[in-house]
C-alpha cells in the first residue's frame, strides 16, 4: 500500500479592509507578574517596546 501526498503552494495574506491588532502575554520577569497580557494595539511598537 502506497500514498502520494501532494504539495500545494499557499500565502498568507492580510484582508485590507480590517485593521490589524497586536498584543503580547509576558512568561516571565520581574516587574509583571508571569502570564500578564498587554492588551490590545493598533500599532505593533507599542507591544514591542
Amino acid at each position: 500500500m502506497s500514498r502520494v501526498f501532494r504539495f500545494v503552494p499557499y500565502t498568507i495574506t492580510q484582508d485590507e479592509a480590517v485593521c490589524p491588532e497586536y498584543a503580547a502575554e509576558w512568561v516571565a520577569g520581574d516587574e509583571e507578574e508571569c502570564g500578564a497580557h498587554s492588551g490590545r494595539f493598533l500599532d505593533r511598537g507599542d507591544v514591542e517596546v
